[in-house]
Formats: C-alpha cells, structure tokens, sequence
C-alpha cells in the first residue's frame, strides 16, 4: 500500500510529493492530464528584465525532480470516487483501484468567469480557455479578440495572445452587476492594477506607473475611456525572442 497517493500533477501537487518522497515515504501522482505540470502548461510572460518565463520549462523541471525523488507519476488516470477504509484510503479510477493510507488533494483552482448577455454564443471563451488552447494545444483562438475585464489575468494573456498572432482589439470592463462586483468598477480595477506596475514592459510605462500611485483611483477613474483601453497597451515587440513556436 502507498503512504501517500496525490491526485493532481500540477506544481502543487508535484511540490508536495517531492517533499513527501524526501522524507522517505512512497509517493505516487496521478493525473488526468496526458502531461504534467498542470497549469503551469499554459504560463508564458515575459519579466521586465527582458527574460522569458516559460511554464512548459519549469513543469518539466518538477516532473523531473520529482522521479529523481523516486515519486511515481502516471498521466491519463481519471478519478470518480473515492472511499475511506479502515487503512487508508481507495481511489477508484479509469485505471483501476488504488489504495493508499494518506490522500493529498492538489487540484487546482477553477476558473469563475462573469455571465454576461451572449456569454454562451460560438467564439465566446473564457480568458483561461483561450490560454489552454494557444500556449498548450497549439490552436490559435481566433484572428482577433475584445477581453472583458482587467486583471493580472487578463493583461497577462492578453501578451500570450499576441504571441498566438491574435489581434486584441481592445480590454474592457464589464458592466457594474451584483455578479461583476468590483470588476465592473474602474477605481476598483484601477486601484488594482497599480500593485503590478512593476510588472509593465518598458521603463516609462514602469516610471508612470510610480506617479500613478499618487494619484486617488477616483480621480484617475475619470480618465478612463468609456470603451475601454485599446492596443496601444501592448506595443512591445516579442518577435523572434518568443521560446515557443505557434506558426
């Protein structure tokens, strides 16, 4: 029997098992995923430095480290129950049973887009879908996009967009709802958005990004243009320093 079975090969539950297995316990990782690494596979930005960092790269490096613990991971194993025995535990899976005295959930997170009017038409995609599907499978989402709502989340794979060869029109923000709550809100977003200056792409943009801290969300709420900000936000260049091919 295992001492610890994790359900869930991202860099959490890689993380975890590492540290287990170095402590002398038999550690397996299960995931349903062809790949581990989990939502590390679908991170790429680019560090004020200049330097890139690539989620593919540091999943493999975990996945890595984590057999040189001597952790086993198994890919493409699909979990539907799981029971408590008098021993431990049995995890039921597309695999067949595993049993295991100690169980660590590492799942992730889930993605909760706002519903908007239209949210259920073909080529609407939440911000998370549209990174799955250029940085991990490779399809580009479509030839050019309008994102709704501004959060490091959005900004940052606005960038990876690009790097598909996506055209994004513009970043918007959703209208003020009881579900939008303060994304719908542009001093809220705005105040937001000041604690990550230090993550613009250019000097200027980090200098102003300074002087903008002095000024209150409310005044800079009024300079907020009412369809939202266009491209001109992303006007570095990634050309052919990009580490992924998506031609």
């Amino acid at each position: 029997m295992l001492s610890l079975l994790v359900i869930g090969a991202g860099p959490a539950g890689l993380s975890a098992a590492i540290a287990a297995a170095e402590e002398g316990l038999d550690v397996k990782v299960i995931d349903e995923f062809p790949k581990a690494g989990g939502r590390l596979l679908g991170q790429l930005h680019q560090e004020p430095s200049g330097e890139w960092w690539n989620g593919i790269e540091i999943g493999q490096q975990l996945h890595r480290q984590a057999l040189q613990s001597g952790v086993e991971v198994q890919c493409e194993v699909s979990v539907y129950d799981i029971s408590q025995s008098n021993v431990g535990w049995r995890v039921y899976t597309n695999k067949g049973e595993i049993t295991s005295r100690k169980l660590l959930l590492a799942t992730g997170a889930t993605e909760k887009p706002i519903p908007i009017p239209g949210w259920t038409l073909p080529g609407v995609m939440s911000i998370g879908a549209a990174q799955v599907m250029g940085n991990v499978h490779r399809v580009k989402p479509g030839d050019s996009c309008v994102i709704i709502g501004a959060n490091v989340l959005s900004l940052a794979i606005a960038n990876e967009l690009r790097l598909c060869g996506v055209k994004v029109k513009e970043i918007i923000l959703p209208e003020f709802t009881s579900m939008s709550e303060d994304a719908g809100i542009p001093e809220k977003v705005l105040s937001s958005l000041m604690n990550l200056t230090h993550l613009a792409p250019t000097p200027l943009l980090r200098q102003l990004g300074k002087l903008g801290k002095l000024v209150h969300p409310k005044i800079a709420a009024r300079f907020f243009p009412k369809k939202g900000y266009k491209d001109v936000w992303y006007s570095c260049s990634y050309s052919n320093r990009c580490p992924r091919n998506y031609r």
